[in-house]
C-alpha cells in the first residue's frame, strides 16, 4: 500500500491535546500482566518506567506530527487496513485507490466523508483493546484452576465485576466525547497473558470489521443514492455490515487461530461498545436515552441472524455470553441513572 493513500486528518487540536493522546496510545500499546511480577515493588517500578518511557516517546511523536504532518502511532492499523483491502480487491479492484485519513480524535467509529475518503480514529485500537481486556479479565477471574466456571466465585464477585466494568469502561466512553484528560483515564493490566492475547485477538477482528464496513459504503456506491431516508439508511448499513462480515469471515478462513465463534463474539461486543459510546454522547449532551431506538441494536440482531443462518453458527459460548451480559449490565446502569449519573462522574473525575 502506498503512503500517499494514508494521511493525517487535519482536524484542529492543541499540542497539549495531541501529546495526551499520543501518550495514551503509547501507554496502552502494552499491558503489564499480573502474573509476570514477583512482588509489589517490582510492579511499581515497572509501571514507573513504562509511564516515563511512554511520555518521552509521546514528545517525539508530537514533534513529528506537528513539524512533519505524520501520525507515527497507527502502524498496527495499517496492517489491519491492508488485510481488509486484500479481502476486497479481487471483487472491488478500485478499493486500492480509496484514501484513508487517520484522525487523532478519540472515537470508536470510523466514517466516510466522500466517495473516496475514509476517516479512521487511530486510537480505536487502544480503546477496543481496553474494553476487551476489561471484559476478559472479569471472565477469567471467575474461572477455577480447571478453566471451569466457579459458582462460588460468581456469587462472591458479581457485584465487584459490575463496579469494575463501570470503573474501567465509563471513563474511556467519556473520553470519546468530552476531551477527557488522559490523566484521569484508569490503567488496567491483563489478568494473565492469556487474557491479553484474547483481548488483542478479538480487537483485530473488530478493527477489520470497522474498516471493511466503511470501505463497503464506498465500493457499494452508497454515495450515489439520492433518496436518503431512515429506511434507505438502515438498508445501506445492513448491506455494509453484510459485506464487512464476509471480509472478516474470509480473513478467519485463512487464519486457523480463529473460529466462527470468535467472529460472533468480536462483532457482538463491538456493536455494544459502539452503542454505549453513542449513549454516553447523548447523556453528555444532557438528553435522555430512548431504549431500542439505536440502529446498533438492529444491526446486531441482523448480523447474529446472518451468522446463524448462512455461516452454520449454532450458538454462543459461556465465555461470549458472560461478556455480553456484562455489557448489558453497563447499558442498564446508563439507562437507570440518565444524565445525572454522567454529571456525577464528570464532577468526581474533574473533567475540565
Amino acid at each position: 500500500m502506498e503512503d500517499k493513500l494514508i494521511i493525517v486528518d487535519s482536524e484542529p487540536q492543541t499540542e497539549y491535546s495531541l501529546l495526551q493522546q499520543y501518550y495514551l496510545g503509547l501507554r496502552a500499546a502494552m499491558f503489564i500482566c499480573e502474573d509476570t511480577c514477583e512482588d509489589e515493588n517490582e510492579a511499581q517500578n515497572a509501571l514507573k518506567m513504562w509511564r516515563e518511557s511512554s511520555l518521552k516517546e509521546a514528545y517525539g511523536y508530537l514533534w513529528h506530527h506537528v513539524k512533519l504532518g505524520k501520525v507515527l502511532s497507527p502502524d498496527f492499523m495499517w496492517i489491519i487496513n491492508s488485510a481488509t483491502i486484500e479481502e476486497l480487491k479481487d471483487k472491488y479492484p478500485d478499493v486500492v485507490n480509496i484514501q484513508l485519513k487517520f484522525s487523532m480524535k478519540p472515537r470508536l467509529s470510523a466514517r466516510v466523508i466522500d466517495k473516496n475518503t475514509i476517516i479512521f480514529p487511530a486510537l480505536s485500537r487502544v480503546i477496543l483493546n481496553h474494553y476487551n481486556l476489561v471484559i476478559i479479565n472479569a471472565i477469567y477471574s471467575l474461572l477455577n484452576e480447571e478453566g471451569e466456571l466457579s459458582e462460588e466465585k460468581i456469587l462472591k464477585e458479581s457485584d465487584n465485576i459490575k463496579k469494575n466494568t463501570v470503573r474501567f469502561m465509563l471513563p474511556y466512553l467519556l473520553f470519546c466525547h468530552d476531551d477527557f484528560s488522559v490523566a484521569n483515564l484508569p490503567l488496567i493490566g491483563a489478568y494473565s497473558k492469556n487474557a491479553f492475547i484474547e483481548a488483542m485477538h478479538l480487537a483485530k477482528l473488530q478493527l477489520i470489521f470497522i474498516f471493511a464496513h466503511e470501505y463497503a459504503h464506498i465500493v457499494l456506491k452508497h454515495f450515489e443514492n439520492t433518496e436518503m431516508n431512515s429506511d434507505t439508511k438502515i438498508l445501506m448499513e445492513s448491506e455494509a455490515d453484510n459485506l464487512a462480515l464476509k471480509v472478516v469471515m474470509g480473513y478467519v478462513e485463512k487464519d486457523n487461530s480463529y473460529s466462527k465463534l470468535d467472529v460472533f463474539t468480536a462483532i457482538r461486543w463491538l456493536l455494544k461498545y459502539q452503542l454505549l459510546e453513542e449513549n454516553v454522547g447523548i447523556l453528555v449532551r444532557g438528553k435522555k436515552l430512548e431504549p431500542y431506538e439505536s440502529m446498533f441494536e438492529e444491526r446486531r440482531d441482523k448480523l447474529q441472524n446472518e451468522l446463524f443462518d448462512n455461516y452454520a453458527l449454532r450458538g454462543s459460548s459461556m465465555f461470549e455470553m458472560m461478556g455480553f451480559v456484562m455489557l448489558v449490565d453497563l447499558q442498564g446502569i446508563l439507562y437507570g441513572f440518565e444524565p445525572e449519573f454522567i454529571n456525577f462522574i464528570i464532577e468526581k473525575l474533574k473533567i475540565r
